[in-house]
């Protein structure tokens, strides 16, 4: 938000390096394709720890089990290199509202992290001193943008997807909804917060940004 200009900068790695610090300026975003497939790549679920290891078998397809192992193996790897750490060493903890957080004694430098994954893509912002969040999800035709808009963004909001030709409303639908949940996984409130509390830009072609921010905090570590 406001006029701060973002700069993104690729990087490609024959092999990953083994550390990967953090500056205070520094924000990293990975981006992972998990394939649907019945069993996770060998000695993966050996970096998870016994809850994610319980969680994972409350799957009854073995897809979506293994595709849960592999994300969450695909987070441990790394946060382990930006904290310096062995995947399996780290340990979380949750916020009032559920967010992970990186557990004190895994919290090298500070670190905070969030993630989103929808239909098989998996997105991870690393940055260190200060809250983020991250948010992706499919576009779906099908999906009543105009009247999910209408029952829960604000009405700035809800009017201005609803004044746009048919063809645009659905992407800005989509910008909207993923802005204004990384927002909210930044404040650490999630979803319980109430959706049309703030504004934030609508337009898919438009730059990002908080118009209105929430009135009172709602996340804590």
């Amino acid at each position: 938000a406001g006029n701060d200009t973002m700069i993104t900068r690729q990087t490609q790695w024959k092999s990953m390096p083994a550390r990967l610090p953090l500056s205070e300026s520094d924000v990293h975003v990975w981006r992972a394709e998990i394939p649907l497939s019945r069993e996770p790549p060998p000695a993966t679920d050996s970096i998870l720890s016994s809850e994610e290891l319980e969680r994972a078998d409350r799957y009854l397809q073995a897809e979506h089990r293994s595709r849960f192992i592999v994300c969450r193996a695909t987070v441990r790897r790394i946060l382990a290199l930006h904290a310096g750490l062995v995947p399996s060493e780290l340990a979380f903890v949750c916020g009032e509202h559920g967010k992970p957080f990186l557990a004190p004694r895994s919290r090298r430098q500070g670190i905070d992290f969030s993630v989103s994954h929808s239909s098989g893509l998996l997105l991870v912002a690393v940055t260190s001193g200060r809250r983020i969040g991250v948010d992706v999800e499919r576009i779906r035709p099908e999906v009543d943008t105009t009247g999910i808009a209408r029952r829960f963004f604000s009405r700035r909001e809800s009017a201005a997807i609803a004044a746009l030709p048919q063809r645009l409303q659905v992407d800005a639908f989509f910008a909207c909804w993923t802005r204004k949940e990384s927002y909210l996984k930044a404040t650490g409130a999630g979803l319980s917060a109430p959706l049309d509390r703030f504004d934030v830009s609508e337009h898919h072609d438009k730059r990002a940004a908080l118009l209105n921010p929430a009135t009172e905090p709602y996340g804590r570590a």
